[in-house]
């Protein structure tokens, strides 16, 4: 139930040394965390993911159809909520886009 938080936090030691494998890493566990409070989640993974600068360029296609998954809505879980993290995705997809950071 908090095994969360244990993912979390190796993705951003994973991000704090720069480990390319964290990027795919990130971008997996976005698309299938467990929907429970992946509200609250999904920006802190974006914020993680979004720290590899043009490094995450690769993946904003990917990026882009969790979003639009998310948008669509997800069985068992409140519209409003996945809009939430469809925005968020957004926003981060923007962030690496306009990134110089290597």
């Amino acid at each position: 139930m908090f095994a969360d938080g244990i993912r979390v936090e190796g993705l951003r030691v994973l991000a704090k040394h720069h480990v390319e494998e964290g990027i795919r890493a990130c971008v997996d566990y976005i698309r299938t965390q467990n929907p429970w409070a992946s509200e609250h989640r999904t920006p802190e993974l974006t914020k993680i993911l979004v720290s590899y600068g043009t490094h995450a360029k690769r993946v904003v296609p990917d990026l882009e159809r969790i979003a639009a998954d998310f948008a669509a809505g997800e069985p068992d879980f409140p519209k409003n909520l996945s809009l939430l993290k469809a925005a968020a995705i957004r926003k981060a997809i923007r962030e690496i886009e306009a990134s110089n950071d290597q």
